[in-house]
């Protein structure tokens, strides 16, 4: 899309997807991975290009932090999709001019003909006859000669708020219906959201689709953005210096692209002090600070717990040290799991998947944490 020369290509990844596809085993895959580390860009700067040269349609869609409630950035999506206008139109069109009203092509509340949607006004709760709007806008899609991909980025967030649950049946009803047309990618960063969604007996995309885990960046990855920053600046960083770097930051590609931004900006820092100003800046973007600050005592301490390795944070051990850094008695199992819960509830940690034990939702907040064990 942008020719970006910081953007890593996979294609290889794409054509593996695509393929997946063509083999129609299924007609929806589920990708996995922590924010930040990559899907996104993946999905818009390699995998949306990839399928277009397949002749495929495609349509994208983000519920992160969205402005709008879920079902306007849907239709938005899937209305602009018709248009003629390639993927990569259709994505700067977007970058460039805010959506607040949409025209919609169909049929809407038994009107034939246009009807204009403000969808800055919509509230939380999908409106039945969108929800109507949407399968008959499906249907349209599905009969259209060729491929239809979509893909539905940070979809976790629709299992976020009761209001969702009408619209997140309509879309899987709708994908349902039209498996043999409609191919999905759904990606997720919160393995607790994805749990909600496809997990749990009750969830509403119970055992759908095929789940993967977004493959990690490495070395290539690094030689490539070493060469990029190269170019920008005239200056030669060494790689295994700058393959540690990336490992101690978890193989985060945003953050470690944020380091030689500071390199770049200010040519004097060398890579320690670039890294320490970067890490400072970051907690402040992401409110590390605030958020800390707004725990109760109990939550903190038992974050204490979990930065510093424990990870059986029902044992007797982990709760001994809450009580003693409380000044108090040792805390019952119940009191852990209320805490655990209000941490859950706010996307700082979430189970790891083995009985009893729980991680960091954000491993660089669980880093901030350990710094800031060492500095109080």
């Amino acid at each position: 899309m942008s020719g970006d020369p910081w953007h890593f290509p996979r294609p290889e990844i794409a054509r593996e997807y695509l393929a997946f596809f063509e083999s129609g085993i299924s007609n929806t895959l589920v990708l996995f991975a922590p924010r930040r580390y990559g899907k996104t860009e993946f999905c818009l700067e390699d995998l949306a290009p990839a399928a277009e040269k397949a002749a495929y349609r495609v349509a994208y869609a983000s519920f992160w932090q969205s402005s709008l409630s879920p079902l306007p950035v849907l239709l938005y999506t899937l209305e602009k999709s018709l248009e003629s206008r390639s993927f990569s139109e259709r994505a700067r069109a977007l970058l460039t001019h805010p959506v607040t009203k949409l025209k919609l092509s169909g049929a809407l509340a038994g009107a034939k003909g246009e009807a204009e949607v403000d969808l800055s006004t919509l509230g939380t709760k999908p409106p039945a006859d969108l929800l109507l709007y949407l399968a008959d806008l499906g249907a349209r899609l599905a009969r259209r000669k060729g491929r239809f991909l979509l893909i539905l980025d940070e979809v976790q967030e629709l299992a976020t708020d009761p209001k969702n649950a009408a619209l997140i049946a309509a879309l899987r009803t709708l994908l349902d219906t039209h498996r043999r047309q409609l191919k999905v990618v759904l990606t997720g960063s919160s393995e607790e959201g994805l749990r909600r969604m496809f997990n749990e007996r009750a969830a509403p995309f119970f055992h759908f689709g095929t789940r993967l885990e977004f493959p990690r960046l490495g070395k290539p990855f690094v030689s490539h953005v070493l060469r990029a920053f190269k170019a920008a600046s005239g200056r030669t960083l060494t790689e295994p210096r700058m393959i540690a770097l990336f490992d101690a930051l978890n193989q985060n590609p945003y953050y470690f692209r944020k380091v030689l931004e500071a390199m770049l900006a200010q040519p004097r820092l060398d890579i320690d002090r670039a890294l320490s100003l970067t890490r400072e800046r970051l907690a402040l973007e992401q409110g590390y600070p605030r958020l800390w600050s707004a725990l109760k005592p109990f939550d903190r301490e038992l974050l204490r717990v979990l930065a510093r390795g424990e990870r059986s944070l029902f044992g007797a051990q982990a709760r001994q040290a809450i009580g003693r850094a409380l000044g108090g008695e040792t805390p019952q199992i119940g009191a852990v799991q209320s805490s655990l819960r209000r941490l859950d509830s706010v996307r700082i940690v979430h189970s790891s998947g083995e009985r009893g034990s729980y991680i960091f939702e954000d491993e660089e907040f669980a880093q901030w944490t350990r710094h800031h064990l060492a500095e109080h």
